[in-house]
Parts: structure tokens; sequence; C-alpha cells
């Protein structure tokens, strides 16, 4: 059995918090979740992979196309990196 610390439990809970704030864990219901966290899980919460599941655009091309060029915003910053990670909180604001 491994014993935490307080520093080390606030630190692992605020980790936790962080991943589900993030998207790639749905629920704050189990920690068990992030054991099986994988790369696919941070790629769908890139802005073009978010901006096709909203429906803004069809395909991914299209999609790159319009971020690079600046046709995109999240809140008030224009945003020219498809790869741009996108928040639970930052969804709504996507223009």
């Amino acid at each position: 059995m491994r014993v935490y610390s307080d520093s080390s439990a606030t630190e692992t809970l605020a980790g936790w918090l962080l991943l589900y704030n993030i998207g790639v864990i749905p629920t704050r219901q189990s920690i068990t979740l992030c054991e099986r966290l994988t790369v696919s899980s941070f790629c769908r919460r890139r802005l073009s992979t978010v901006l096709v599941r909203l429906k803004f655009v069809e395909h991914f091309k299209e999609v790159v196309t319009y971020i690079e060029q600046g046709h995109i915003r999240v809140r008030p910053q224009t945003v020219t990196d498809p790869a741009f990670t996108i928040t639970r909180n930052m969804e709504d604001f996507i223009t």
C-alpha cells in the first residue's frame, strides 16, 4: 500500500482536476480513468478536431485552412495554430 503525503495527494488531485478541465477524462468520478489516458484523448481536444466535431466545417483540410488564415477566434484571441488545445470552458467561446 502506498502512503501519500499531503502535498503529494494535493498535487495528484490538482492534476486530476486539470485533466478533467482540459476534457481528456469524461467525469470527475474516478481517478482510475487517469491511468487509461491515451494520446488520442489529447488529440480530440485540438482546435481543428473540436471545430469538426462542433460542425463548423465538414473536413479537416478545410478547417486547417481557416485556422491558419486567422478566421477562427477563441475568446478575443485569434488562433492560427490548428494544434491549439481547447479546454471545456473554451468550447463555448469559439467563433
